[in-house]
């Protein structure tokens, strides 16, 4: 299959051919940006200080735009992955401390609510959406306990964390600024703005992450088990497939990275997702797929944890699956979930 757009190139449908085809970096054109999909290169420059997070002020956007970002900039401030040096240190430290206090309750709501659903699920007769029935629910549940904004358990919410993706439309990124405003306005009013600031992009940061991670994880183990019956997969322990197949990077200093120069200012887009399909045609787990370096993702264990409490309900399902529709959350250029895993169960 030929990619339309570089946009969608962790979308190819031939990934293993695709990561693969060039050892060195490249330059593209369309994204006006470099591209790099071999995992030792990769891993060298998330550990390497000439290189660094890219910059999600958004007041040039602004300008640019006339339109007024208020919320998005503040929250951007509360996302370790968009900062260096001492801020990054302290608002790590803080993730830290808030996960360690509410992972224990924060999975074993999760594990109680999915096996709820998982009870429906063995005797459905009907064709049913796992994204929207069973995994976007709870995994919206357990990281609202987590971020300790359970007042918002009924409340919709939209993807914030794809303020970080470049490439969504301003209307889309108005829709964002716009609902940080009123999630900000339903929160407790003794609470300070930095408190509210600080849970809210705790929850953004694991949101779409980990929708992404187990979406893909089921959807490919599915499709390589046709013929099985749920309890009868072999599942991995370990996520097989991340849903954040790219991060990116800038030059701080003009730096050389395989055959290629890398100069100062240029941008870098690293295919995470590629280390996972280097020893084998199916997506394998990677520690790569959480980073490396000082930015490595601090919810690694708890994004195993989540999965393995799906896996250990899901092989209650003495049936047969046969998956009828899957498709990709749409204007989204980072990450890949699917939006829609309809299967129907039979026995």
């Amino acid at each position: 299959m030929q990619l339309l757009s570089d946009y969608h190139f962790h979308k190819s449908e031939n990934k293993k051919a695709a990561y693969f085809a060039n050892s060195n970096p490249w330059w593209s054109n369309e994204l006006k940006k470099w591209m790099c999909t071999n995992p030792k290169l990769i891993k060298s420059v998330l550990a390497d200080d000439r290189f660094t997070v890219h910059s999600y002020q958004v007041k040039p956007l602004e300008e640019k735009t006339h339109t007024n970002f208020t919320y998005i900039s503040a929250i951007v401030d509360y996302f370790p992955l968009a900062l260096e040096a001492t801020a990054h240190k302290e608002m790590r430290k803080r993730d830290a401390q808030k996960l360690g206090e509410r992972v224990g309750s924060t999975l074993n709501l999760l594990k109680s609510e999915v096996g709820a659903n998982i009870q429906a699920l063995k005797q459905t007769t009907q064709d049913i959406n796992l994204y929207a029935e069973l995994i976007e629910p709870n995994v919206r549940r357990a990281l609202l306990h987590l971020a300790d904004l359970d007042s918002l358990a009924n409340h919709p919410i939209i993807s914030i964390s794809q303020l970080f993706d470049q490439a969504i439309s301003i209307r889309k990124r108005i829709g964002i600024n716009n609902q940080i405003a009123e999630l900000l306005q339903l929160l407790p009013a003794e609470l300070s703005d930095d408190d509210k600031y600080f849970r809210l992009s705790m929850f953004a940061v694991g949101y779409d992450s980990l929708l992404g991670s187990i979406t893909e994880s089921l959807v490919r183990t599915l499709l390589l088990n046709k013929n099985k019956r749920i309890n009868e997969i072999k599942w991995s322990e370990e996520l097989p497939n991340t849903g954040v197949p790219v991060i990116e990077r800038v030059a701080k200093y003009d730096a050389e990275l395989g055959n290629m120069v890398i100069k100062k200012g240029q941008r870098i887009r690293l295919y995470l997702e590629s280390a996972g399909f280097a020893k084998t045609e199916d997506s394998l787990y990677s520690s790569l797929f959480f980073g490396n370096g000082i930015h490595k993702c601090i919810g690694q264990h708890l994004s195993k944890a989540v999965w393995q409490i799906f896996v250990q309900e899901l092989v209650q399902i003495d049936r047969h699956f046969e998956i009828k529709s899957l498709h990709y959350r749409t204007e989204d250029y980072v990450f890949n979930i699917f939006d829609e895993i309809k299967v129907f169960f039979y026995d």
